[in-house]
């Protein structure tokens, strides 16, 4: 048998907030060695030592993504947003991104920039490969055709629903793109608001043709408060209309 001493406390205690086991293993622990032979003690060391080492190599097991975004020509692309997932990175100068401490898994790689197609790429990182491994990868971006040319198929807006107090205004921008997510230059966009709407809220101007972005801008004016008001934003050639919720609320 041995003499528990506080030292021998203060090792387990280390222990166990190490794994956030809590104390009511370390008291239970006290308790068992208490009445435990020397060797249970070293034996129970032993034991904390090799899980404290798995624990620890589990929590390093992240891993890098890096690449590069460019042409079809093998020009780099800066300024293109590439998504992992929830993950989001820029390219800089040289068309390099990269995303470091990423779990193991599937990975879904968006690359998109303006005047280009988004392209997507998958990827899957082994979660027994090597921790801390870097993955390369490419990403090439075919130019958009000609915009003045291209067929609207999609009308986007950054928010679907805006709360405005009244009086006040905010612009809206809706982006003409077509099937491969690239925009399209030339389009009418109109607005469509019903007489018993336009009491709440005005929305100006009443159509406007989309610029080289495929963006055509327009503004949102709150008159009156209301919850839940309905302004439709429609192009030729889409069958469905983009709707926006506007909710006019009291001023201040």
């Amino acid at each position: 048998m041995f003499v528990f001493s506080l030292y021998n406390k203060y090792i387990l205690l280390y222990y166990y907030s190490l794994f956030g086991y809590g104390y009511i293993l370390y008291l239970i622990s006290i308790t068992i060695m208490k009445k435990a032979p020397l060797y249970c003690y070293f034996f129970l060391i032993v034991v904390l030592s090799f899980l404290l080492l798995i624990d620890k190599t589990q929590a390093e097991n992240v891993y890098t993504i890096m690449g590069i975004v460019s042409n079809e020509e093998g020009d780099p692309i800066e300024g293109a947003t590439v998504l992992a997932d929830d993950f989001e990175a820029v390219t800089d100068s040289g068309g390099t991104f990269r995303f470091d401490g990423l779990p193991g898994g599937f990975y879904e790689l968006t690359a998109s920039a303006h005047g280009y197609i988004t392209t997507t790429e998958e990827i899957h990182i082994d979660d027994e490969v090597p921790v801390n491994i870097t993955v390369a990868i490419t990403m090439v971006l075919a130019e958009c055709p000609d915009m003045l040319e291209a067929k609207a198929t999609s009308l986007t807006a950054p928010l679907s629903e805006i709360t405005l107090p009244k009086n006040d205004s905010t612009e809206i921008v809706i982006t003409v793109t077509d099937d491969t997510g690239c925009p399209v230059e030339g389009v009418k966009c109109k607005r469509l608001l019903s007489s018993s709407n336009n009491r709440y809220i005005d929305v100006t101007p009443r159509s406007g043709k989309s610029d080289e972005d495929g963006q055509v801008i327009f503004t949102i004016t709150a008159k009156e408060e209301k919850e839940s008001t309905k302004v439709k934003f429609k192009t030729k050639g889409l069958e469905d209309a983009l709707t926006v919720i506007v909710t006019v609320v009291k001023q201040g």
